[in-house]
């Protein structure tokens, strides 16, 4: 890919997206068991644009797309304060056991990303406005969703 490639992954540049509350009932790879519309999106955006995809998931943590993970009924948004801080300092350990450094990006809700630092491009929209954004980037990098 060239330099000036507007298709050119962001080197040393990681994103996070959130995981969905449609799963698939079986066990799978992460990517197969999240059936959101947002999570597909955001998914397929991350995974053409950064060198590195991550899912923030309320049960496991820090996953990768691949992982074989079962299906659970878990979320930020009902945990309290306290809750979701031990929940980033588990996410955070498993960013150092893995290694994973670089610019962090957070395609996620704000439950999701509130105790990290990073680009938030997402930041303060609601559900609809996230499909909407996606679905604008396609249009106007040329990336199919």
């Amino acid at each position: 890919m060239e330099k000036g490639d507007q298709s050119a992954r962001l080197r040393d540049q990681i994103a996070f997206i959130a995981c969905s509350k449609r799963k698939r009932k079986v066990p799978g790879k992460a990517r197969e068991v999240y059936q959101g519309s947002l999570f597909k999106k955001a998914l397929k955006y991350c995974e053409t644009r950064f060198d590195k995809t991550f899912i923030l998931s309320a049960k496991y943590g820090l996953i990768e797309p691949d992982d074989f993970i079962s299906p659970y009924e878990q979320t930020l948004n009902r945990m309290s304060q306290m809750d979701r801080k031990a929940w980033a300092i588990k996410v955070k350990e498993q960013l150092l056991e893995k290694r994973i450094i670089g610019f962090f990006w957070f395609f996620t809700g704000e439950r999701y990303s509130e105790f990290f630092m990073g680009e938030k491009p997402l930041r303060g929209l609601s559900l609809g406005r996230q499909l909407q954004w996606f679905n604008l980037q396609s249009q106007e990098k040329g990336f199919g969703l």
